[in-house]
C-alpha cells in the first residue's frame, strides 16, 4: 500500500469494532480495553475493499491524590501507534486531537502519556513534543505532561516512591545518564 490522498476517519474503539484494531496493539494493550477506565480511539481509511484500520490511541482515566488529599482525575495515553505505511500523514495528530477533545468534553485538564525510555521511541517523543508535552522523569520510566500540569505533579504526595521529579530540559545529558543508571 502507498500513502495516497484519502479521507481519515476517527472512531471510538468499542466491543463491536475492537477486533479490527487488534493488529495495531500489543496483546497487553488489547486486553486493557476490557478493563474499567480504558478507552480507545481508532483511525480508519477507506479503500476499495472497505475500511482499513491504520492507527490507534489507547488511554485510561485515572486519579491521583494531591497534597490537600483531594483526588484529581487525569487521562493517561498508554498506547499510540500508526501503521508504518501511513506515518507522517497526520493520523497521529488526528488521534491526539480527538483525545484532547474527549478530555475537554469530560472537563479533565491533566493529560499525560507514558513513553518507554528507549531510542526506538524517538519518533513518538517527537510527535508528543509537537503537541507541547513536557518530559519529566518518574518511576514509570517517562511520564509526559502538558506544560500547564507540571505544578500539579510536583504537589502529589510521595511522587514516584519519593524519587524527585526532574525537568529533563534542565538536566545535562551526562547527569541524565548517571541518574538513569542509579535508578
Amino acid at each position: 500500500m502507498t500513502k495516497e490522498k484519502t479521507e481519515i476517519y476517527i472512531t471510538k474503539i468499542d466491543d463491536d469494532n475492537k477486533e479490527n484494531f487488534n493488529a495495531l496493539m500489543s496483546d497487553y494493550t488489547y486486553g486493557c480495553l476490557d478493563l474499567y477506565g480504558y478507552h480507545g480511539i481508532g483511525a480508519l481509511i477507506e479503500t476499495t475493499d472497505g475500511f482499513l484500520p491504520v492507527g490507534v490511541l489507547i488511554f485510561s482515566q485515572e486519579m491521583f491524590t494531591i497534597e490537600d488529599d483531594t483526588d484529581e482525575p487525569f487521562l493517561n495515553i498508554t498506547w499510540l501507534y500508526v501503521d508504518e505505511q501511513y506515518r507522517k500523514t497526520g493520523i497521529a495528530d488526528k488521534l491526539i486531537l480527538k483525545f484532547f477533545q474527549v478530555a475537554e468534553a469530560v472537563s479533565i485538564d491533566t493529560r499525560m502519556v507514558d513513553i518507554p525510555l528507549a531510542s526506538q521511541f524517538d519518533e513518538l517523543v517527537g510527535v508528543f513534543e509537537k503537541w507541547n508535552f513536557k518530559f519529566i522523569l518518574a518511576d514509570n520510566p517517562f511520564i509526559v505532561f502538558t506544560k500547564d500540569n507540571i505544578a500539579a505533579w510536583k504537589n502529589i504526595k510521595n511522587p514516584s516512591k519519593d524519587l524527585p521529579v526532574i525537568d529533563l530540559e534542565k538536566l545535562p545529558a551526562e547527569k541524565f545518564k548517571e541518574y538513569i543508571n542509579n535508578l
